[in-house]
C-alpha cells in the first residue's frame, strides 16, 4: 500500500469519525479502516487522524451502545500501534501521550479499551527457564533421622495450617507441606522447591527484606510423633516439601492481632514491591490470594470459578479470600504459584491487575478484621454495617503507597505525576461496599448438587450454616438452594458492586506497563522535536 493510498484512506475515515451524523456502524468501520492503514502504511497516520481517534474515545455519543467496547478498542489499538511502530518519532510519542491522558479522563468501556491498549505495549520481560518436574517417587525419610542429620530440635508442639505441619524450632519454623491427592500436586511441590532455591541464587536484587525459605527436600516422612488432628485436610503419609522458614512466613499483614495500621501498610508495601519487581523480571505470582467469581461452580465452569478481574463480575466471598493470603510479614509465600513469563502483552497486564486487586483487597480486610465476628446479617436479618471500622484517610494512604511501591518494583523508577485514579473516590466507595455486607446470597444450582454425593452435599450445607438436621432433610437435586455464604462483592451471577476498584486496578496496571515501555523505548517527554502535548478535553455528548 502506497503512502498516497494511506493518505486518501485516512482522510476519508477521519471525515466519517468527525461527522456528528454518522452512526455507530459507520464510525466503527472508519476506526477499523484507520487501524488497518496504520498496519500497512510506510509512514504514520497524520495528526488529524490520530486526534479523530482520541475524540472517539472521549465522546459520549455511543454510551448507550452495547457494542461500544469494540469501537473503542479499534481506536485505542490504532494509537497503541502508532506508539510502538513510531516510538522514535514525534507521532509515536504523541499517540502514547494521548492514550495516557485519555486513560485518566474516561471511564466505562473506553477506559477498559485504553487500559488494555497501554497494558499490551511490549516491554522486555524474560523469566528464567524452569525445568519440568516429573512425578517421580520421593524417598522415605524417618522423622527422627531428618531432625538429627540437620541438627534440628522442635521447640514447641506443631501447629497445623491448611495442608502444612508447622513445627517451631530454634530461630524459625520447620514446615512439612503435604501434597494434595490430585494429580500434579507433587510436581507443584517440586516446582516450589526449585523456586525457593532459584530466588536465593543472587541474580535478584531484593531491595526490601524478603525472608526466603530454605528447602530441605521432598520426602515421604514417616514416624511422625503426632496424629492428624480433626479437620486436617490431608493425610500424613503423602509426600511433603520440607523447608525451614522465618517465623514471619505465617504471619499475615491483615491480622489486626499481630499488626497495627502502620505496620500493615509497611508489610503490604514490601509485598507490593516484591510482586512488581518479580513480575518485571518474568516471575509472576499467579495467586497472591485465592480469587473466585463463583466457588461453587468450579467443577463445571471453563474458568474453574477463578476470578477474571477484567470482566468486572461479582467477586465471591472476598473476606474469605483474604483470610490466608500468600503475602506475609516476611514477604511473599507459597512459591508453587510462581510462573515464568517471557514477553509482554495482555496476559502480563492481567497478571499485574490480579496483583494490584489482591493488594487492595487484603489491605481493606485489615479494617474488617478489627472485629472479625461483625459479618453477614445480624439477629434481625439486617445487613451488618461495619463502616465504622474503616479509617478512610488511612485507607487512602495505603492505596497510594501500594500503587507507588508496585510501580517502582515493576518499572525500577519512582512514580511521578498525577495518579491514574481518584484516590478519595476509590477509598470512599471501598468503605461503602466493603463495610456493609449487602450481598450474602450464593445459589447452589441443581447441576452442582447432582455432581455431589449425598454426604458431600450435607457437608457442603453444614459448612455454610445449615444444621445437620436441615442438611439431612434437603432433597438433593430438587431445586436450587439459596445459601448465605457472603459477604460477596456483587449479587450472584451479577457484576461486581465495586466497579471503581476494577477501573482503578486497570489504570494502575496500564500505567506500570506504559511507563516501562516508554523508558525502554525512547527519550523522555519533551525531548522530541516537533511533538505536541495533546490534552483531551472533557468527554463530549
Amino acid at each position: 500500500m502506497t503512502n498516497f493510498q494511506v493518505t486518501i484512506g485516512s482522510l476519508s475515515a477521519t471525515r466519517v469519525l468527525a461527522d456528528p451524523g454518522a452512526d455507530f456502524a459507520a464510525k466503527f468501520c472508519a476506526a477499523a479502516e484507520l487501524n488497518h492503514l496504520s498496519r500497512r502504511g510506510m509512514r504514520p497516520l497524520d495528526r488529524s487522524a490520530r486526534q479523530s481517534l482520541v475524540a472517539i474515545l472521549m465522546s459520549k455519543q455511543f454510551d448507550g451502545q452495547r457494542q461500544r467496547l469494540f469501537l473503542y478498542r479499534e481506536a485505542a489499538d490504532t494509537l497503541a500501534r502508532t506508539a510502538v511502530r513510531w516510538k522514535g518519532a514525534a507521532a509515536g510519542y504523541e499517540a502514547f501521550q494521548s492514550l495516557k491522558q485519555v486513560l485518566t479522563a474516561v471511564g466505562d468501556f473506553a477506559h477498559r479499551a485504553v487500559a488494555e491498549a497501554l497494558g499490551s505495549l511490549p516491554v522486555q520481560v524474560a523469566g528464567p527457564g524452569v525445568p519440568s518436574f516429573e512425578p517421580v517417587a520421593c524417598r522415605v525419610e524417618r522423622w527422627p533421622v531428618l531432625l538429627a542429620e540437620r541438627g534440628i530440635e522442635p521447640a514447641e508442639p506443631p501447629v497445623w495450617k491448611g495442608r502444612s505441619l508447622v513445627v517451631p524450632v530454634s530461630g524459625g519454623l520447620l514446615v512439612l507441606k503435604f501434597a494434595r491427592p490430585e494429580k500434579g500436586s507433587l510436581a507443584g511441590l517440586r516446582a516450589e522447591k526449585w523456586w525457593m532455591r532459584h530466588l536465593a541464587t543472587g541474580r535478584y536484587d531484593f531491595r526490601v527484606p524478603f525472608c526466603l525459605p530454605e528447602p530441605l527436600g521432598c520426602f515421604r516422612v514417616v514416624d511422625l510423633p503426632w496424629k492428624k488432628p480433626p479437620g486436617f485436610e490431608t493425610k500424613l503419609d503423602r509426600p511433603a516439601l520440607v523447608y525451614l522458614a522465618a517465623t514471619e512466613y505465617f504471619k499475615y499483614p491483615n491480622s489486626t492481632s499481630v499488626i497495627s495500621l502502620a505496620g500493615m501498610q509497611n508489610a503490604m508495601e514490601r509485598c507490593a514491591w516484591l510482586l512488581g519487581y518479580l513480575a518485571g523480571r518474568g516471575v509472576v505470582h499467579t495467586s497472591p490470594i485465592a480469587l473466585f467469581h463463583n466457588r461453587v461452580q468450579r467443577q463445571r465452569r471453563r474458568d474453574q470459578g477463578r476470578y477474571e478481574w477484567f470482566r468486572a463480575g461479582r467477586l465471591d466471598r472476598w473476606l474469605d479470600s483474604c483470610r490466608y493470603p500468600n503475602l506475609a510479614l516476611g514477604g511473599l509465600r507459597d512459591f508453587e504459584h510462581l510462573e515464568s513469563v517471557t514477553g509482554a502483552g495482555l496476559a502480563l497486564y492481567r497478571h499485574l491487575g490480579t496483583h494490584l486487586l489482591s493488594l487492595l483487597l487484603v489491605a481493606a480486610s485489615w479494617f474488617r478484621n478489627r472485629e472479625p465476628e461483625l459479618v453477614g446479617l445480624d439477629e434481625m436479618g439486617r445487613q451488618v454495617d461495619a463502616r465504622h471500622l474503616f479509617d478512610r484517610r488511612g485507607l487512602e494512604n495505603v492505596i497510594v503507597a501500594l500503587f507507588r511501591c508496585y510501580y517502582e518494583g515493576f518499572t525500577g523508577m519512582e512514580y511521578k505525576g498525577g495518579l491514574p485514579f481518584d484516590t478519595r473516590a476509590l477509598a470512599r466507595r471501598m468503605v461503602e461496599e466493603m463495610g456493609v455486607d449487602r450481598h450474602m446470597e450464593e445459589v447452589l444450582r441443581v447441576a452442582d448438587q447432582n455432581r455431589m454425593t449425598r454426604s458431600q452435599l450435607e457437608d457442603f450445607l453444614m459448612g455454610r450454616g445449615y444444621s445437620r438436621q436441615e442438611a439431612a432433610g434437603m432433597e438433593k437435586g430438587a431445586a436450587d438452594i439459596v445459601i448465605l455464604s457472603g459477604p460477596h462483592l456483587g449479587g450472584f451471577n451479577r457484576p461486581i458492586s465495586l466497579p471503581e476498584m476494577i477501573e482503578a486496578v486497570a489504570g494502575m496496571a496500564a500505567v506500570c506497563v506504559a511507563d516501562r515501555f516508554r523508558a525502554e523505548n525512547g527519550p523522555a517527554a519533551g525531548s522530541l522535536k516537533g511533538e505536541t502535548n495533546v490534552r483531551p478535553a472533557a468527554r463530549q455528548a
